[in-house]
């Protein structure tokens, strides 16, 4: 990564809020134009990555959306701590399957590291995970 700020990947001590774009506690940088980069739009249209979805949706007539890259960094200290953040991407006023969240991991990752939780069927109780999580004090930007 080139942001510009400082940050060098061999050097500990950049890994720090003066030196990195704006990244959330999640690890979610949505700025900079970031999700249209010439990167992003290579892995949106991989073959695997689309043959997926194709296969999910029963069509090649996508539509794709890309609203942040994750960038985490072990042991910042500048951030809140990462807590787990049970969510759902489904609009709580339209009922049923309507979206599919994917995830590509363009470094090595071990089961020490975090990451993506998918639960199978977890598009039956939408409506009632919307209707417990609404008044959550503590809510994040967006689930």
């Amino acid at each position: 990564m080139q942001s510009g700020l400082g940050f060098d990947r061999n050097d500990p001590t950049t890994i720090r809020e003066a030196c990195l774009p704006i990244i959330n506690e999640k690890g979610m940088c949505a700025g900079y134009g970031l999700p249209h980069e010439t990167f992003t739009w290579a892995i949106r249209t991989e073959p695997g990555v689309v043959g997926a979805f194709e296969k999910v949706y029963e069509t090649e007539d996508l539509i794709v959306s890309f609203d942040a890259v994750n960038l985490s960094f072990p042991n910042r200290t500048d951030l809140k701590e990462n807590k787990p953040w049970p969510h759902q991407d489904q609009d709580r006023t339209r009922p049923g399957f309507r979206c599919l969240q994917g995830l590509v991991n363009l470094l090595p990752n071990g089961p020490d590291d975090g990451g993506l939780i998918v639960c199978k069927g977890g598009h039956l109780v939408s409506e009632e995970f919307h209707e417990v999580f609404e008044n959550e004090a503590d809510r994040i930007w967006a689930w």
